[in-house]
């Protein structure tokens, strides 16, 4: 009766957990600050009675490896003093071990959100969240393209900060501050809004849901990221059904050629820098080349926590050029490229090793669910897949800029790798879902 009694308090912990962590994603958006107050309160709450157990999952010793080599190469770097033949500036103005908090307390994060996410019912709560979460961003972004809605608006004393700065080329960019990280969020959450069409829907509720994804999907042409544009079509490909993917895929190079001889003079004149000699002549091309050459020079243990930027933009000064002329950057525009520059190329190898194969784990378990969709709820496979297109789709634009230092969009890319993790471990074969205790 006793540890009847414990068990139960222990799962009614665990449920205001889950309360907590839905509240957070509701605010993560719109309000990071109140969001991350409550994800920090349901990670809290997970450690603490035992949701949370990293030991038992195997996969997470890449994981402990991958903090102590970060760890390690800051320390090394930090006790030599060998990370840059530079003047002592560098140092003052750069601290290598700030970079460890865009990743071990995610870590953290990652190992927390997971008994929040185990369940399809779980997943699907958190699913109606992140839709909820994203419908202020489009007000704010959709009224300010439409109606000048420009910032910055302030609340609570800058707590709250909505940026929507007027771009120069009018794209939108909502409450954030850069049209990339808006455009990066909307084709994140894309194939959430379009699964929520449903045949067991209402007209009315169809017709709501599909003026919402029409909605995001403007939302993501307006912002005029590249990116985001690249990251949209991806999407769509993915969550089409099959018998129509093909026909999709041989329509887009349509579409750009038609964009490229008639947008050319409009507000979506960015479709035409999609020209192969604008794609030849690409700022990141040089960045990326610059990038391995810093990697080939430390490939270990990297530059100590020092990115791109530091080692660019600190090195610059020794250029007999006219500074006026010499380009910043503030990144490799590429996730991996960067950590292997701060920690190494095993560091970045363990990483995204372990991503990848939680990706390709659970497109495989997805994909065989595929053949036997009488043992398993369409809900089920259509909310699972979701799942997995999104993940595809927020890992695949760091590859071409780095939107992770933006804590809304590293918080989401771990929420749904823990989601993933959740998927390929099988730890739900059960087709009973555990029900959540009020």
């Amino acid at each position: 009766m006793i540890n009847n009694f414990f068990y139960r308090n222990k799962l009614k912990n665990i449920n205001y957990g889950i309360t907590f962590f839905n509240i957070g994603i509701l605010f993560l958006f719109s309000a990071p600050a109140i969001g991350l107050l409550f994800l920090f309160t349901a990670i809290i709450i997970s450690f603490l009675f035992k949701g949370a157990n990293p030991k038992k999952d195997n996969l997470n010793i890449f994981f402990y490896v991958t903090i102590t080599l970060m760890l390690f190469s800051c320390l090394f770097t930090n006790f030599t003093n060998t990370s840059l033949n530079l003047d002592k500036s560098f140092f003052q103005t750069t601290n290598p071990f700030y970079s460890l908090f865009n990743w071990i307390p995610l870590f953290f994060c990652y190992w927390g959100f997971k008994p929040y996410l185990k369940t399809h019912l779980q997943r699907r709560f958190c699913s109606i969240s992140i839709i909820c979460s994203t419908i202020p961003l489009l007000v704010s972004g959709l009224g300010q393209y439409f109606f000048k809605w420009y910032g910055p608006f302030e609340l609570f004393n800058g707590l709250i900060i909505w940026y929507q700065r007027g771009h120069p080329s009018g794209a939108l960019t909502s409450v954030f501050n850069n049209p990339n990280y808006a455009g990066c969020i909307f084709a994140t959450v894309l194939p959430f809004f379009i699964i929520s069409i449903s045949k067991r829907n209402s007209k009315l509720e169809n017709i709501f849901s599909s003026v919402l994804s029409l909605s995001v999907i403007l939302s993501i042409i307006f912002t005029q990221s590249r990116n985001a544009f690249l990251s949209l079509i991806m999407g769509l490909f993915l969550i089409v059904p099959n018998k129509i993917r093909w026909i999709f895929a041989a329509s887009v190079p349509f579409f750009m050629l038609i964009s490229t001889v008639f947008l050319k003079i409009s507000k979506l004149m960015y479709l035409y820098q999609f020209r192969p000699e604008l794609i030849i002549n690409d700022p990141r091309l040089f960045i990326w080349s610059k990038s391995l050459k810093y990697i080939s020079e430390k490939p270990f243990l990297g530059w100590g926590g020092h990115g791109f930027s530091s080692i660019w933009n600190n090195s610059i000064r020794y250029i007999p050029l006219n500074l006026e002329n010499v380009q910043y950057y503030g990144h490799a525009h590429n996730l991996p490229l960067e950590i292997a520059i701060k920690y190494g190329i095993f560091t970045s190898i363990v990483l995204f090793g372990v991503i990848f194969y939680i990706i390709f784990k659970s497109f495989k378990i997805i994909f065989e669910k595929n053949f036997k969709k009488d043992k398993y709820s369409n809900d089920v496979l259509i909310l699972e897949k979701a799942w997995l297109i999104s993940s595809i789709v927020i890992v695949f634009s760091n590859f071409l800029d780095i939107l992770y230092y933006d804590v809304r969009l590293s918080c989401l890319l771990w929420i749904f790798i823990a989601g993933l993790r959740n998927i390929s471990s099988e730890n739900h074969k059960s087709k009973e879902v555990p029900k959540i205790i009020s």
